[in-house]
């Protein structure tokens, strides 16, 4: 009863506008494969877009359980080479206590540093174990890593449902200003790496200080809030196999709780509204409004923030890295809306890289390890722009 009376308050309002998958058909040609300069990977052929419809069509899963497998399945080089200098840290930012550990090269400072900046959610200092192969990699390479706990997470004070993207962006300075404070770190080649909606919370922060030499974001939306989570939950469904009728109600339901947002609704409102009769529809699980607490912090949020603002105002070198097969965001998209933007504001280095077959973690299988390349792209990059210690 619950499920039909859903479908028939929030079907209406999306027949024939449910997201394509667009990554797969409309931008591949152009964007699989790139970096930088537009050139392509040889083994792109004329009937690629099809062939990669069939080969992502089972990449990937919906569930929170599976993104945090495939983040924790990545785990082998981290746990097998966690860098041998760790030094646990504390900073601040406002009244919130921020824990965290700076993880430095064998060799003599001052180094080169990367901040690592977590996606969304109760992330610790390890983003659900995705983090530790990706900073090994990157202080074997000569250059200082600092991953910290979220607030409310780990041992930091504070509550991440407290902070709207500014709040993160404005956090993240305060890391880059810990770090330039350092001894042994060099504070001209401090910079940000951010996963997911830290693909967001980079180039806000770097839009604002001179002081970040640096961003890589990693699966970062070139889109609205709104339009991602429309995108994610219309993927997400059909990856599962749920039929399209479904997949509409989904999307539908997503975009009645973006309109809840911009509305400013209460949580009583909202659950009167829309959540009481979504709860025990199929689409719910892919996007849960589990309590007050939570809604709150979507209150915080600007469900329409445009990420292109922030981008025409980056300055200091960009690497942006997209998965083609994510399902999570409209990935190539993604991509040509990031490089247009920088190059736009006038940024003379920005490198783009779409990942063939890769899902939102730049992972390859369902799920497996990071993607071949992925992680020398990084520091090969980072080496040429910031090199090792001085």
């Amino acid at each position: 009863m619950a499920e039909d009376l859903a479908q028939e308050t929030l079907a209406p309002q999306v027949r024939g506008q449910v997201p394509p998958f667009v990554p797969l058909a409309r931008w591949d040609r152009r964007w699989v494969g790139r970096v930088g300069d537009g050139t392509q990977d040889a083994a792109v052929r004329k009937d690629a877009a099809v062939r990669r419809t069939r080969r992502c069509a089972g990449r990937g899963g919906a569930s929170e359980q599976w993104r945090r497998q495939e983040m924790s399945s990545m785990t082998d080089e981290g746990t097998a080479h966690e860098p041998p200098h760790r030094q646990e840290v504390r900073f601040h930012h406002g009244d919130v206590a921020l824990a965290g550990a700076l993880y430095t090269p064998a060799t003599a400072g001052p180094h080169p540093a990367m901040i690592m900046i977590q996606g969304s959610g109760p992330a610790d200092r390890d983003n659900f174990a995705y983090f530790p192969p990706i900073r090994a990699h990157v202080v074997h390479h000569g250059i200082a890593v600092l991953c910290f706990d979220k607030p409310g997470t780990g041992g930091s004070s504070g509550d991440w449902r407290a902070q709207s993207l500014q709040d993160r962006a404005d956090e993240a300075l305060a890391a880059v200003g810990f770090l330039r404070s350092q001894d042994d770190i060099d504070p001209g080649r401090v910079g940000l790496w951010g996963f997911s909606q830290g693909g967001w919370v980079t180039p806000l922060a770097a839009s604002l200080s001179r002081d970040v030499a640096f961003i890589i974001p990693v699966s970062g939306p070139g889109v609205s809030p709104a339009e991602q989570n429309a995108y994610d939950i219309a993927h997400n469904m059909r990856a599962d196999g749920l039929p399209e009728e479904q997949v509409a109600c989904g999307v539908a339901y997503v975009e009645a709780l973006m309109d809840a947002a911009r509305r400013k609704d209460s949580y009583e409102r909202l659950e009167h509204a829309v959540l009481r009769a979504a709860r025990t529809a199929p689409w719910y699980r892919y996007f849960e409004i589990p309590d007050a607490a939570l809604w709150d912090f979507f209150l915080r949020s600007d469900p329409d923030y445009d990420p292109v603002l922030a981008l025409e105002r980056v300055r200091c070198p960009v690497l942006a890295i997209f998965g083609e097969c994510d399902r999570q965001l409209p990935a190539c998209a993604s991509a040509e809306i990031f490089e247009r933007a920088l190059r736009r504001g006038g940024n003379p280095d920005v490198t783009v890289r779409v990942f063939p077959e890769a899902t939102h973690g730049i992972a390859i299988a369902d799920p497996a390890g990071l993607a071949p390349g992925y992680l020398d792209l990084m520091t090969d990059w980072l080496r040429e722009r910031v090199g090792g210690a001085r």
